[in-house]
């Protein structure tokens, strides 16, 4: 995450997976899923659930309008990585 970590913008905010997945439930482990729901749908790609916990964390986040575009001011750090 090193990279990453250098990017500086004030409007710009970072949300790690592994802080939602790792350590939660189990010490020192990444979960793909608990006892209710699968967060996963493949190595890569999270299910409706775990999209959900994501976005729990970006609603934390202030949003912005642009034009009728509504906007998450974010950076997701440990998926596929995209600013605005």
């Amino acid at each position: 995450f090193k990279i990453f970590e250098n990017i500086y913008h004030d409007k710009l905010y970072s949300i790690y997976p592994h802080d939602i997945f790792c350590n939660k439930l189990i010490k020192n482990e990444c979960i793909a899923h608990d006892k209710d729901d699968i967060f996963y749908i493949d190595g890569a790609h999270l299910s409706r659930s775990g999209s959900m916990l994501i976005n729990k964390e970006i609603m934390k986040y202030p949003i912005f309008t642009v034009g009728k575009l509504l906007i998450s001011k974010f950076f997701l750090i440990g998926l596929k990585p995209f600013s605005i």
